[in-house]
């Protein structure tokens, strides 16, 4: 028999400063209890008498706390900050709840929370025929045995004994046998809240319910395995849940450490029918197994927390099938939830299953779909008036529908609403609370503090992994944008070299630590595209990181994204855009950070660099207002940082200025290039690259505009440098070619311009091949002329051609692809089928509203011929310069 006896404690209804100080000292113990249980075989008592003091007989707020100190306990086990954290969060939440109580309820409550301090002082682990007592007891057994007095030193007794550390008194009354304490095996269904219903796992949960049955059972061990907070537990606890429906016997043992695991299964070792006696002698593995085999009534057996998969080897070997949790040929299911993902430990006897974060949905503003699995989370916990489902949607996105995180974020705002004064910089609405994730990693909001400790447990195995590079990588990791990273591009391990922790990495080392990071659901790798192989980092596992190191590791990541950039060919080439479809977001992000950080200027430089050529993708994919918006962060950047003459900035205004162009806007284009060719003349030279280029660009504003004689004189000036530096077949060269023959052609010209486009087709065709979108630039052109001179049917048919490779290469909705189509629409209104063109001209129109705005020259163009051939208009109109001009690669 164990017995404690509390320390007698004043009342703490009385008032004044002996209130007060009773007040504290109950919520002391209170917060020392919580965290001196956790992980011990006390816990259940404490967590019982904790959750019975805020509950005040509601079993569902009992319920709840239960469910909340649960996953509260999960980060006591982290490091001595942890610890102390979460005794001080707690210890402040039972002094408001003692506060807030009547004097009869908080005498109650203050009772509880004493109790529950003494419990916690009192841990014992049980293992085979032994007890292990630590605390201020008084331990008694039956007559006949021995009694001593105080005990200075430990007494240790091999068979049948007790060992004791320094007590007070121990009366010991030894039998021959002390029998182990049986483990509580009921699931935890407390922590199940129907109002609250398990979102987004109904294909896993349908999936492992079949194990349940005779038809798709296949007698394996089946392992749920995701990042702390996933809702491994929870899952595990739903299916526990639905099993009960159909009569199945359930067993739910804890596996946090190794003396809850054996003792819980030495307990469905009896339970199942296996003898005390034989587990003496039997391994318990052997013994447990025997006994299910031999079982007929459907079973489940929970192996919860199972993080540390050493403990599951008992005297035999886990991934050979001979551990403690094993294949069996019984109707039952064996279901563990665990952090840990390596099919190595597990063994070929275990089905591994992935718990990721809940689903999110893309939020828009007119969305009027049903709201995702996450925000739904949100949505149910928080209860109305937080915000609009697509402002749940956004805040679901930024915790990376991890399941704690929501359920914290909105049982914190439904608590927050619910205050009748609550104080200005109250977090209550979702925007709110997704603007302190935004603005400060390191929060002190009470469920960004859990999330995090809860992260760190996983991010502290890391420390005992035997590979000390995991660590310091993933911390890099955090440092890129909270998108895709693609690891191959980007982590070159000559480059990790140069980064603390990473001095002595390869390859090989390399591989290792992203399977170990991978292994430990930290991330996530994605080897399925042989493309390009993606990684993906956990958004609270980034925030987490970033709250913590310095500068190091971004200015790695920045040095790993320059290199990456300059290594992927011409953006021109569609072959590189799946690359920088990846590396683009890193770039931006980095950027952003770098200049809100004043960094030195050749840092702001080199990584805007990088930036641009990520917005010169942008572009290249039709995408204009985005690649506008991008450079004009960076020119805003360079200009703020380094000043309006600097060349890094004038190389921005040159690109910003071409993105005017792309846009429509010809009057703010030619305003920056005459400026900015007048700068680089001066200062660089006319017979400079650089100048050569800032002057074919305004040429081709020039051109649009109208000032033909301008324009040509401006491309021949840039021809001329670009055929000395480069060669009259170059691609740049080329291209100032072919805006000399669009020249000729907007004149009217067209013999002189179908032998310059003839001649710019043959070799580009032989440099860049047919499919190379300046290629099919050229051929459009081509077959242009040939419509123009009445050549129809081999229009037509070029025609056609370059729309169906232009399809292929950029996409229905590219404004290259539209050009074409146009071109198609005319010639059917031209041969008499008026019907195809206005069908075809609506939805030209519809895409080009959408993708360049309701402004660009494109869409006015074509609404205008439109209303003419709605105006039963028997000419089609003529897509000249001013109305429809092309892209310059053109």
């Amino acid at each position: 028999m164990l017995r404690y006896q509390a320390v007698t404690h004043r009342s703490i209804t009385d008032g004044g400063e002996m209130l007060a100080e009773a007040l504290a000292a109950a919520a002391a113990a209170g917060g020392t209890a919580m965290v001196q249980a956790a992980g011990t075989d006390a816990w259940a008592s404490v967590r019982s008498r904790i959750a019975r003091a805020f509950g005040q007989g509601n079993p569902r707020v009992e319920a709840a706390v239960s469910a909340e100190l649960d996953q509260a306990a999960t980060a006591v086990r982290g490091s001595p900050e942890q610890f102390a954290a979460v005794r001080r969060m707690w210890q402040s939440r039972f002094e408001g709840l003692l506060q807030e109580l009547d004097p009869p309820e908080r005498e109650m409550a203050a009772q509880l929370l004493r109790e529950a301090a003494a419990v916690s002082q009192v841990t014992a682990a049980v293992g085979p025929h032994s007890l292990a007592v630590s605390g201020r007891l008084e331990v008694s057994a039956d007559p006949g045995g021995v009694a001593a007095g105080v005990v200075e030193s430990a007494l240790a007794v091999r068979r049948a004994g007790v060992a004791a550390g320094q007590v007070e008194q121990l009366n010991v009354y030894l039998q021959k046998q002390i029998q182990f304490a049986a483990a509580i095996l009921t699931p935890p269904y407390g922590r199940r809240d129907p109002a609250h219903p398990l979102r987004g796992r109904d294909i896993l949960l349908a999936e492992l319910v079949d194990q349940l049955t005779d038809d798709h059972r296949d007698g394996r061990v089946h392992v749920l395995h995701g990042m702390g907070g996933a809702g491994k537990s929870a899952l595990a606890l739903e299916i526990a849940y639905l099993a009960r429906q159909t009569g199945s016997r359930i067993w739910w043992v804890r596996a946090t450490d190794g003396e809850a695991l054996v003792s819980g299964l030495r307990t469905v070792a009896v339970q199942a029918g296996v003898i005390e006696e034989e587990l003496g002698t039997h391994d318990l593995g052997d013994a447990l197994w025997a006994v299910l085999n031999r079982s007929a009534e459907p079973w489940l057996l929970v192996v919860d927390g199972a993080d540390n998969t050493a403990l599951l080897d008992g005297s035999g070997a886990l991934h050979e099938n001979t551990g403690l949790v094993r294949a069996h040929q019984s109707p039952g299911l064996v279901l563990v939830t665990t952090r840990e993902a390596s099919a190595a430990a597990w063994g070929t006897s275990a089905v591994l299953h992935r718990v990721a974060g809940l689903p999110t949905a893309e939020p828009t503003a007119e969305s009027t779909a049903s709201p995702s699995a996450a925000a739904a989370v949100l949505l149910d916990q928080a209860g109305p008036g937080c915000g609009s489902p697509q402002e749940a949607e956004h805040l679901a996105r930024r915790l990376g529908g991890l399941p704690l995180a929501l359920r914290l974020a909105g049982g914190y705002l439904a608590e927050a609403r619910e205050q009748p004064w609550p104080s200005a910089d109250t977090i209550s609405s979702f925007l709110a609370f997704q603007h302190v994730l935004d603005q400060d990693t390191a929060s002190s909001l009470e469920p960004l503090v859990i999330v995090r400790s809860t992260l760190m447990l996983s991010l502290e195995r890391l420390d005992s992994s035997g590979i000390p590079e995991a660590k310091p990588l993933l911390s890099l990791l955090a440092a890129f944008a909270d998108a895709p990273l693609p690891y191959v591009l980007v982590l070159a391990p000559e480059e990790l070299e140069q980064i603390s922790g990473l001095e002595h990495i390869d390859g090989t080392r390399l591989w290792r630590a992203l399977k170990l990071l991978a292994e430990l659901n930290l991330i996530e790798l994605n080897t399925q595209s042989t493309a390009v192989p993606l990684l993906h980092l956990h958004p609270l596992v980034r925030d987490t990181l970033r709250a913590q190191f310095g500068s190091e590791p971004e200015a790695a990541a920045r040095r790993l994204i320059n290199r990456a950039s300059t290594r992927q060919g011409s953006i021109d080439d569609p072959a590189t855009w799946p690359r920088w479809e990846m590396l683009a977001p890193h770039a931006f992000f980095l950027h952003r950070h770098v200049v809100q950080q004043s960094a030195p200027p050749a840092d702001v430089i080199a990584i805007g660099t990088a930036a641009l050529q990520a917005a010169r993708y942008l572009d290249r994919r039709g995408l204009y207002p985005q690649a506008a918006s991008r450079v004009l962060e960076v020119f805003e950047g360079r200009r703020e940082l380094l000043g309006d003459d600097h060349r890094a900035t004038m190389a921005a205004r040159l690109s910003l200025a071409r993105e005017h162009r792309k846009q429509g806007d010809l009057d703010a284009a030619d305003r920056e290039l005459e400026e900015v060719v007048q700068y680089l003349s001066r200062t660089l030279g006319d017979d400079d690259l650089d100048t050569a280029e800032a002057r074919h660009t305004w040429a081709m504003v020039l051109r649009e505009r109208g000032d033909l004689a301008a324009a040509e004189r401006e491309c021949q000036a840039a021809e001329r440098v670009r055929t000395a530096i480069l060669g009259p077949n170059h691609p740049d060269t080329l291209a100032v070619a072919y805006s000399l023959a669009r020249i000729h052609r907007e004149r009217g010209e067209h013999t002189r311009a179908l032998a310059a486009y003839e001649r710019v087709y043959q070799t580009r065709r032989s440099l860049l091949g047919d499919l190379h979108p300046d290629t099919l630039a050229t051929r459009h052109s081509l077959a242009w002329v040939a419509r123009r001179q009445g050549h129809l049917h081999t229009a037509e048919a070029e025609f056609k051609e370059v729309y169906a490779a232009r399809r292929r290469i950029l996409g229905d909705h590219h404004a290259y692809t539209l050009l074409t189509r146009t071109e198609l629409a005319l010639l059917a209104w031209e041969t008499g089928d008026r019907e195809h063109a206005q069908h075809e001209l609506q939805e030209i129109h519809a895409l080009r509203e959408r993708t360049l705005g309701r402004e660009h020259p494109h869409t006015r163009w074509t609404l205008q011929a439109l209303h003419q051939l709605q105006n039963h208009s028997a000419t089609a109109p003529t897509p000249g310069v001013r109305h429809l001009p092309e892209p310059p690669s053109f």
